[in-house]
């Protein structure tokens, strides 16, 4: 297996690696598992190239190299932290059959601008045979998302290897990442819980669920503000003339749950300093952010209103200068730095810091006056509020951009279908140029009929967009009658959405008789990839914002558009169309309005009618109602004029309990319940007075915590009841059902007797029922309650509990061999291994007296100690459990024998499960310093040889280009393949590498894999052009690549494929320590040698060469100085010589064995141990002395 490393700062990495990490996340360190399909896979072919691309994922941009397939890894780091190194180990790998000529990258393309010359592959790649990329990892900065510490890592799961046309496909990736203090300090905002469930649920699904997720440590005091000590997680900010028509919106949001508040602008230019109007509007913003808890940011106007910032990402070269000021609302929505922090008064520029995550979720009414502003309002609350019948219907409408190289921007749109788009909106309606049925009039009569979501591919300009045969025009945008079933619009076209001028958006969304409720676009260039419909740049901001709103459930319109621009921040880093798009890309419309993703729904609502004059309770259970299942993030506000103003989100169970005081019995409560989509429920509460209110005021079950129950038992529920009411109830009964199945009431009624007014009576077995058997782990049985008194008072409510039970499965094991085998890590025919087997728990109920027996499926394996008696697995956690193993002296290695588990647990809980063991030597490691070893060379000026120029340990590096000059030459395919190595099912590789390339051009390697059916690009290192994911120049790095997708036994081959073309050239690469390792959970400690001290950093090479005579060298590593002492034992364990012995400095070391004993006597034919101790490491391996 290989490991990829990548160290950003060395010294840092090597010492986090000294200490100890028991856990997945913890403060210095993480790991994450990414897994990739080969069906996903997709390979075409395009002008006589191949080109290739993976559901979903990005393309790399190094022009004229091999365009393939790249991930971007979004990490929530701990707070304050930033990463300081990462270790990617690809666990599963595969050559992919066939041969392959790799379709090179070409430049962007402004979509408005003809067509340019075709860019050739660089031919320094293309005749290479170093795989391409070398590394498949590397770190872009990091960023605050709302004061949430995020990282990315760019992760390459396709390398190609050139020369030989070869691709290799890593199916399973490790990555490991290691933190250290960042001196960038986020803005410390208010959290509130609203924040806290909205900012983290968008977090979680663009960082693909990290175990932890963490907000800034920096304390959240209240800092000097000229702003009331409030909460308003809804601002809008607009003039004194316009705020009045805003107001009915403000008034929903605050109904709805969002206290909103309406700011102008000429109060904040008289409280807020600033270079300009617009800094003063940033400023205050900045202000709500940190005192208000403000979440969503309405920009109430046209830049005559609200001005505009304008940012420089990049010289486009195209039109004049003012077309490289682009009109950005994201200056408003990233609150960290200034944005000019060079003070040349440019604002945005790569020196400025800009780190371009959101802070608050920003959008723009593009409205002048009153009348366009109560449009705009009056769409928005009709789009929210009622349903018009058009919530499915979705329009494509589709151009093809280019003739030469053909370019139809359909199969994006078909892209988004086929992966986005539920089934719900089928069918959609296309019109696609290619198809001939775009036209000016199909797409009018199409948008008059009232589309949902209007997404569109084409030529535009301020003033027009293009649809096939017609543009439509101002005019048309104005002339829509639509009338209540408004569109959302998405366009990767030019200038659309130019808000700094009367732009085509505008109209559409101030019609009053149709058009749009809101305006996704661009205010400049859209920018394409001819040849490449799926992956221009535009089209890739169009694809992730659909994925966002569709797959990860991001249905704020707001927070869709600032996730899908999140996930491309890491690629913006530098002047490149990434970060042009980052700007350009703007919300024109209201950032919180849910987007309807499917069909409508009716919630029922369960509270009391009625409520008492001062303090009560006020329990509501949110359910569908066609399914009657309870609706979990439901917002539910109670308000009532001043006096009550409360929000809750339901829980897993749909229910939230309110803390209500009211002393104002004139007017009613009103409740207000929204959930996405589902259609808003709206009533009221009556305040009564001089009257009894009883309700159960808690409850819990008694079997345990929590109130979780588990299937099939008998439940009882002790409960509170409280008069909450002025009068005494009296002969309180209280009677308890179920609906719905899930349980059978065996003591369904309960007397309770008199409660005075502002009294509780507690009863301990209130109620009983058996639950049913069938219950799930995780299933909520809702249950109702009656609560009457003697004189009619009738109280009705609801309570909840949740089934709870464990569920078992393996998860990982480790081997150790150094109590009673050779040392070396692995499993071989005739040792006993201890094997430490991970069990994983993703249930809600800790697993007790847990008894695993385990039986091997095979003849190979015999499992010494089994069952394995009295330990726990907590609730959605994990646990270990060592067993030892003897394998049998004629099992083949290496082989992969099954061992079959089933887990039996208190209670009765059965499970079965199973897994794979490695037998004998898997994987591969060469750090260069013995020679080419197994590699072999060839290709056309193929300059692959060993080096002392640079290295990243040891001695020796491979490098690919000419001594003294330290340059490669043009036309390079150079290959460099290792011997074959047989993997396990959790292999990754690695490898470290240096490299200079050129900015532009095709000039790199390729990463390959070969399993027997041809080679497979893993990744391509290279030249990058002003788009390239990486540095022109990258310090040594480590690059990790999944080898999980080849099956466990597979022989592989790994290539490196240099390439270069005829342009400039450069210093070039070096490959060091390459690996391929299996993958181990970090939450394992194996029984003899902890992980998290092998995880140290320290290593025991294998001897080179081996077997030998007379003369051995032995290698090994240290992260910091350290003692160390290596042994040379004999095969019945006698010491046979103290090899080194002393306090030794840190990186490698190596010392060479003559072959003789203590005495300087030679020693005979055989095996021999050599063993090495440094602090807490252990570690054995295995030599042979042949004469």
């Amino acid at each position: 297996m290989s490991v990829t490393k990548i160290l950003l700062c060395a010294t840092a990495f090597v010492a986090l690696l000294s200490s100890p990490h028991a856990d997945i996340e913890s403060a210095d360190s993480s790991y994450r598992f990414l897994s990739f399909e080969k069906d996903k896979l997709r390979v075409t072919r395009s002008s006589g190239y191949d080109v290739i691309r993976y559901e979903n994922l990005e393309l790399s941009q190094e022009v004229g190299s091999p365009q393939l397939p790249v991930k971007v890894l979004h990490v929530v780091l701990p707070p304050e932290k930033r990463i300081s190194g990462i270790e990617l180990t690809p666990l599963k790998s595969e050559e992919l059959e066939g041969s392959y000529h790799v379709l090179p990258v070409q430049p962007p393309r402004i979509l408005s601008t003809p067509r340019h010359e075709f860019i050739q592959p660089n031919e320094r790649i293309y005749e290479s045979s170093k795989i391409f990329p070398a590394e498949i990892g590397s770190v872009a900065p990091h960023g605050y998302f709302s004061g949430y510490n995020l990282g990315a890592i760019f992760v390459s799961p396709i390398q190609y290897i050139p020369a030989q046309k070869k691709l290799v496909f890593h199916s399973e990736i490790e990555v490991r990442i290691a933190y250290e203090r960042s001196e960038k300090l986020p803005i410390p905002p208010k959290s509130t819980e609203y924040s806290r469930f909205i900012l983290e649920k968008t977090l979680k699904r663009l960082s693909k669920d990290p175990p932890v997720i963490s907000r800034s440590s920096v304390p959240p005091l209240r800092r000097v503000s000229a702003l009331p000590d409030e909460e308003h997680p809804y601002v809008i900010i607009t003039s004194d003339l316009l705020a009045s028509s805003f107001q009915p919106l403000a008034d929903w949001k605050s109904k709805k749950g969002l206290s909103a508040e309406i700011v102008t602008t000429s109060w904040i230019y008289a409280n807020y300093s600033g270079v300009d109007n617009a800094a003063k509007v940033r400023n205050f913003i900045t202000d709500a952010y940190q005192n208000w808890g403000t979440v969503w940011i309405l920009l109430g106007g046209d830049t005559p209103v609200v001005p505009a910032r304008r940012a420089y990402a990049m010289d486009c070269e195209t039109g004049p200068s003012t077309h490289n000021e682009i009109p950005c609302d994201l200056y408003y929505s990233d609150l960290d730095g200034n944005w000019n922090a060079n003070g040349n008064g440019i604002f945005g520029e790569v020196d400025d810091g800009v780190d371009m995550y959101p802070d608050v979720i920003v959008g723009r009414a593009p409205v002048e006056n009153e009348g366009e502003a109560q449009v705009f309002v009056w769409k928005v609350l009709d789009y929210e509020r009622y349903v018009s019948g058009h919530e499915m219907n979705m329009l494509f409408l589709a151009e093809i951009l280019w003739d030469l190289p053909y370019t139809d921007s359909g199969l994006s749109k078909n892209l988004i279908d086929n992966l986005y788009v539920p089934s719900q909106f089928d069918p959609i309606l296309k019109l696609y140029e290619s198809g001939g049925n775009e036209s000016y009039a199909a797409a009018m009569s199409a948008l008059n009929s009232g589309q949902n979501i209007v997404n569109h591919t084409g030529h535009a300009s301020t003033e027009v967009m293009g649809v096939g045969d017609g543009f439509l025009m101002i005019a048309d945008a104005d002339a829509l009658s639509n009338y209540a079933k408004f569109s959302i619009f998405y366009s990767i076209g030019c200038f659309p959405a130019a808000f700094d001028d009367d732009c085509i958006a505008e109209h559409f969304i101030n019609n009053p008789g149709g058009g749009a409720v809101a305006f996704v676009g661009n205010s400049r260039y859209g920018w394409g990839s001819p040849g490449n419909p799926l992956y221009g740049y535009s089209d890739r901001f169009d694809q992730e914002f659909f994925e966002q709103l569709f797959v990860n459930n991001s249905i704020h319109l707001g927070t869709a558009v600032a996730a899908s621009k999140a996930v491309y921040v890491p690629f913006s880093s530098t002047e490149n169309v990434y970060r042009w798009c980052e700007y350009e890309i703007n919300l024109l419309g209201d950032p919180e309005m849910p987007v309807w993703t499917d069909l409508p729904e009716l919630l029922t609502v369960d509270y009391s009618p009625q409520l008492p004059v001062g303090a009560s309770l006020c329990p509501v259970t949110v359910t569908s109602y066609i399914t009657s299942d309870p609706v979990e993030g439901a917002m539910v506000c109670l308000m009532q004029d001043t006096a009550v103003y409360e929000a809750g989100i339901t829980g897993i169970d749909g229910r939230v309990v309110f803390e209500v005081s009211t002393s104002n019995p004139a007017e009613p409560i009103h409740i207000t319940v929204t959930a996405p989509n589902f259609v808003p429920y709206e009533n009221t509460i009556s305040v009564v007075t001089d009257e009894p209110f009883v309700q159960i005021s808690a409850y819990g079950t008694k079997e345990s915590n929590g109130n979780f129950i588990e299937p099939g038992k008998h439940v009882q529920i002790g409960a509170y009841f409280k008069n909450y009411g002025s009068e005494i109830a009296n002969d309180v009964t209280a009677v308890l059902q179920c609906n719905s199945g899930k349980a059978t009431m065996v003591d369904s009624t309960e007397l309770v007797g008199d409660i005075p007014p502002g009294d509780s009576t507690l009863v301990l077995c209130a109620f009983s029922f058996e639950a049913d058997a069938s219950l799930l782990d995780g299933e909520v049985v809702r249950l109702i309650s009656e609560i009457s008194d003697s004189i009619g008072n009738q109280w009705n409510g609801s309570i909840s509990v949740t089934c709870a039970t464990p569920v078992l499965s393996f998860s990982d094991y480790l081997v150790s061999d150094a109590a009673y085998g050779d040392g070396d890590g692995f499993a071989e025919p005739g040792e006993i291994v201890v094997v430490d087997m991970l069990v994983q728990n993703s249930g809600h109920r800790e697993a007790h007296n847990v008894m695993a027996s385990l039986t091997s499926a095979g003849p190979y394996l015999t499992v010494l100690d089994s069952p394995i008696v009295c330990w726990s697995v907590p609730a959605c956690g994990t646990a270990q459990a060592p067993f030892h193993v003897e394998v049998d002296p004629t099992c083949p290695e290496p082989s992969f024998p099954q061992i079959n588990v089933s887990y039996l647990t208190k209670g009765g809980y059965e499970f079965e499960d199973s897994f794979s063991m490695s037998v004998g030597e898997i994987g591969f490691f060469d750090d260069m310093e013995n020679g080419e070893g197994g590699w072999t060379h060839s290709g056309s000026y193929d300059y692959w040889h060993l080096s002392e120029h640079r290295r990243r340990s040891g001695n020796y590096s491979w490098y690919s280009g000419l001594e003294v000059l330290w340059k490669y030459v043009h036309a390079m395919r150079a290959n460099l393949v290792s011997a074959p190595f047989v993997i396990d099912d959790k292999s990754e590789l690695s490898f470290w590498c240096w490299y200079e390339f050129p900015n532009f051009g095709t000039d790199g390697f390729y990463v390959d894999i070969n399993d027997g059916s041809g080679w497979v690009t893993l990744d391509f290192i290279g030249s990058g052009g002003a788009l390239g994911l990486l540095p022109t120049v990258n310090d040594w790095a480590e690059y990790k690549y999944d080898l999980s997708s080849y099956p466990a036994g597979t022989s592989l081959s790994l290539r490196f494929r240099f390439v270069s073309d005829i342009e400039e050239v450069e210093e070039g690469t070096y490959i060091d320590d390459v690996a391929v390792t299996r993958r181990v959970s970090d939450d394992i400690t194996a029984g003899v040698t902890p992980i998290k001290d092998l995880a140290q950093g320290y290593r025991l090479f294998q001897n080179y060469p081996n077997p030998f005579n007379p003369n051995t060298t032995i290698r090994y590593e240290l992260t910091k100085p350290e003692f160390v002492q290596i042994d040379i034992f004999d095969v019945q364990g006698a010491r046979v010589r103290v090899l080194e012995r002393g306090m030794m400095g840190a990186g490698q070391s190596a010392v060479v064995w003559d072959g003789k004993n203590e005495h300087g006597q030679p020693v005979s034919s055989g095996i021999y141990f050599y063993r090495m101790m440094a602090g807490k490491f252990r570690a054995t391996r295995k030599m042979v002395l042949l004469k």
